[in-house]
């Protein structure tokens, strides 16, 4: 439907959930509700949001939509920083996110999360053909990851993709008769010994590993074991150097930036991922493009693949016509009590964001170009049928 602004969207909605059918959710964001009474909903099916962005000014915007502020523009900064940042800060500043804390997970504290998945896979390759997990059974932790090579550039490699251990020499100088010629026994070996280092590497090159797959099981929960006993020992040697907090399975810097800590590009079928950046690229090159489509679902999430919490995002698609530059939100569901309003207004403000970066890029094209269409898109637009209460309430006053 089109409205003449999000006032009158924001109304319309609310009189359609007076009139919405309730349900009760097996789960939401990732946990079982099942079983908790006030996890009951109201929901609105398929709502489309046609709103004119009527110009540039933010306050206008702020105004008409109502977002959380100062919240919805600093954490928009957050979103258009170019870097994967998890957890970021802003979530913490959040309404609600006393709630979100609950999402974060453990793995983000065993160090950094954003490396490639083809460099765990090159990594568990290197461990499976020319590396070793060695650990001795006791109270105290001993033990090393290792690889071994005759060219030191490609432990020197793995040196620089993990920034973890060091590369040694074997010193070893005697030759060995094999079929009747002397060879050299001397290598070279990456080393990585310390025990949050391993645990770190150990955790996320498992899943890749295929000959010593078990033994790294063995390894990780022995590890693990060790430092349970060892917490608050400021003493052992960080990854990085630094403290890691618990971070989100995902969030909008690491869909909108998809790459690894050290600026690598993921790997997709057949070509690396793209980013916000490249697809401000193409519409600098091709304002008519119909190509133009940032997603946040990727396809870890598709099925049952990631078991956990799922973007409510699907994507943006921005679209340049006669003129006026419109973005269509693509939503599987959001939350009208909390979610609508700010996710309106930081597809807003995105959509003023790109286009200003076009302008730089490509004046003599985009200069003239206004903003066009705001279009949403939502399988299932919900709320608890206690935040219904609330906003009745309000209307009242």
């Amino acid at each position: 439907m089109i409205y003449n602004n999000f006032t009158q969207a924001r109304a319309d909605l609310l009189a359609q959930f007076r009139r919405a059918p309730t349900l009760h959710p097996q789960r939401w964001q990732g946990v079982d509700v099942s079983k908790r009474p006030e996890a009951k909903m109201v929901e609105v099916l398929h709502p489309e949001v046609r709103v004119p962005i009527s110009g540039e000014s933010l306050d206008f915007h702020r105004f008409d939509i109502k977002p959380n502020l100062p919240w919805a523009d600093d954490h928009f900064s957050e979103r258009i920083c170019g870097v994967p940042i998890n957890p970021g800060v802003e979530w913490a500043n959040w309404p609600w996110g006393v709630s979100a804390d609950d999402f974060r997970d453990e793995e983000g504290t065993f160090g950094p999360s954003m490396i490639p998945s083809h460099d765990w896979a090159y990594l568990a390759g290197m461990i499976d053909g020319e590396g070793t997990i060695y650990f001795r059974e006791g109270e105290r932790w001993q033990g090393v990851i290792r690889v071994y090579q005759k060219d030191r550039g490609i432990c020197d490699q793995l040196l620089g993709l993990f920034k973890v251990g060091k590369v040694t020499s074997n010193n070893e100088k005697t030759k060995t008769n094999i079929h009747g010629k002397d060879v050299d026994n001397h290598c070279w070996y990456w080393q990585v010994n310390s025990q949050l280092e391993v645990r770190w590497l150990l955790y996320y090159v498992m899943p890749f590993l295929r000959i010593k797959q078990g033994k790294a099981k063995l390894a990780f929960d022995k590890v693990t074991e060790s430092l349970n006993s060892k917490k608050g020992d400021h003493a052992l040697k960080k990854v990085w150097g630094q403290d890691w907090e618990p971070t989100f399975n995902h969030n909008y810097m690491t869909r909108y930036w998809p790459k690894g800590e050290n600026g690598s590009r993921y790997k997709g079928i057949r070509y690396e991922y793209g980013d916000l950046g490249d697809l401000i690229d193409l519409l600098a090159a091709e304002p008519d493009t119909r190509q133009a489509y940032l997603p946040i679902f990727f396809p870890e999430d598709t099925g049952t693949r990631n078991p956990t919490r799922k973007p409510c995002t699907l994507g943006y698609h921005f679209i340049l016509r006669h003129g006026y530059f419109h973005i269509t939100y693509y939503m599987r569901s959001c939350d009208f009590y909390r979610h609508w309003a700010d996710d309106c207004y930081l597809t807003v403000r995105l959509l003023l964001w790109v286009l200003d970066r076009l302008r730089e890029k490509q004046p003599d094209t985009w200069n003239t170009v206004k903003p066009g269409y705001f279009i949403m898109h939502i399988t299932s637009l919900h709320m608890f049928t206690n935040d219904l209460r609330v906003l009745n309430k309000q209307d009242k006053r």
